[in-house]
């Protein structure tokens, strides 16, 4: 009984403070909700840090930091999943672990995060194409010779080796095949095991997977419904959001590919641009979304 109430103790204390310091700062709304679920998350000084917390007890701290937003924040979805993501935490899982990565190679999606392998800002290119600044240049070079999704690759890698091969892949491939005289500079938060502890801001984005999701939602609404479905009355100004948005994803792939930028010169310039995507997405959620 008393461990059971200093471990609650342990993770809901913090978990409170950390809703309480940051909730209503624009970074912090902008991490996505798997992270906010699994990790503690402060921001010391410039750097934002994030600390695993064992996945037994993560749904504790997830539902606090969800429940204070649904109550304080106005915030009607945030205890979406929630309660479905917290029964299969409890569950026995029924999937033999040896055939998960085939299982989300053939799905593109991963069970644990919850998300597409490839995102949706990538799935329109070739699937030798399907890489961004965070890609492994192990899986770049093998995604090249075999025609195949380099972020499949890198998931793949992820499920078989966990974070050992992560890092190994990370610290031997990528300098073995010159990862710095093709790919964008990565930040000190970003290195083989210190970035397990940090976090980049953009890196992933609530607020474009927000937007992704609405215009989704919004589009098939409209295919079958016309002017009556739900949301449409915002379709057209989705759409021209949307067109801004890969627009801006475009400049970023043709800077990702430019061999006459230096390193840090490709992550400056397309780092401004994620911002600005991050921005239009921000909008387009606050001004388009379907209100009930």
């Amino acid at each position: 009984m008393r461990l059971g109430a200093r471990v609650g103790t342990a993770i809901i204390l913090p978990a409170l403070f950390e809703w309480l310091a940051f909730h209503d700062e624009d970074w912090y709304q902008d991490v996505p909700q798997d992270i906010r679920d699994n990790y503690f998350i402060a921001r010391v000084g410039g750097e934002i840090v994030k600390t695993p917390l064992p996945q037994e007890v993560a749904f504790l701290s997830g539902g606090l930091k969800r429940g204070l937003s649904k109550l304080l924040d106005d915030n009607p979805d945030a205890m979406n999943k929630w309660a479905s993501n917290t029964l299969d935490t409890m569950l026995p899982d029924y999937v033999p672990a040896f055939m998960k990565p085939f299982l989300e190679w053939q799905s593109s999606y991963n069970f644990f995060t919850e998300k597409n392998v490839v995102p949706v800002s990538l799935q329109n290119l070739p699937d030798r194409e399907q890489y961004d600044i965070y890609t492994s240049m192990t899986a770049i070079k093998l995604g090249q010779a075999l025609n195949v999704s380099p972020k499949k690759i890198d998931n793949l890698i992820q499920n078989v080796g966990a974070t050992g091969a992560v890092t190994l892949n990370a610290m031997i491939g990528d300098y073995a095949l010159g990862r710095e005289n093709e790919l964008p500079a990565k930040y000190m938060n970003e290195q083989p095991v210190i970035g397990r502890f940090g976090y980049t801001p953009g890196k992933r984005s609530q607020n474009i997977e927000d937007f992704y999701q609405l215009y989704n939602d919004t589009s098939k609404e409209f295919n079958a419904y016309g002017k009556l479905g739900k949301n449409a009355k915002n379709w057209n100004n989705l759409k021209n959001a949307m067109k801004k948005v890969r627009a801006l994803n475009k400049k970023r792939k043709t800077i990702l590919n430019n061999p006459k930028l230096s390193a840090q010169e490709k992550r400056t310039q397309m780092d401004k641009y994620q911002q600005d995507i991050i921005r239009i997405a921000t909008m387009a959620n606050e001004k388009y979304s379907l209100k009930e």
